[in-house]
């Protein structure tokens, strides 16, 4: 597997909230190309479309994986953070619940670290993966809204 990990998680550390003391380890969403809802404007790009929603993932994610591709699988764990899949990963175990087949393409994969939103919770993070936009545009913060 390709790691780029480094690279990207050193740029999404350099998110920072103005005026607010926050521990060193905590990381932020880093929507300015290095969060999920930068994956549908980056998806059009890799399928050579025009018309993205929102603004593409940052170029580092771009030089590996330049495009275009007939064809873009995006696969959604929810709750699987980074760390525990590269302790998945480096642990020699295969991921529970893919095919046989695809744990092979592991091999050949590009791994890099990428932020979810905020709230991170499931309604709010696969809006942001449908539209494109931040939890502040699009306004799904939940399953109840008043």
């Amino acid at each position: 597997m390709n790691e780029f990990t480094e690279t990207t998680l050193s740029e999404i550390r350099r998110t920072k909230l103005q005026g607010i003391d926050l521990p060193a380890q905590m990381i932020l969403p880093a929507y300015h190309g290095y969060s999920i809802n930068n994956l549908p404007a980056s998806i059009f790009k890799w399928l050579g479309k025009s018309n993205a929603p929102g603004q593409a993932l940052a170029e580092t994610y771009h030089q590996p994986l330049p495009g275009p591709f007939r064809k873009v699988v995006l696969l959604l764990v929810d709750g699987l953070s980074l760390r525990m899949f590269q302790n998945l990963i480096n642990g020699g175990r295969t991921l529970t619940g893919l095919p046989d087949t695809l744990n092979p393409l592991l091999d050949k994969a590009n791994l890099f670290g990428l932020t979810s939103v905020f709230p991170s919770t499931t309604t709010t993070a696969l809006t942001s993966l449908w539209t494109g936009a931040a939890p502040i545009q699009h306004s799904i913060l939940g399953y109840e809204l008043f």
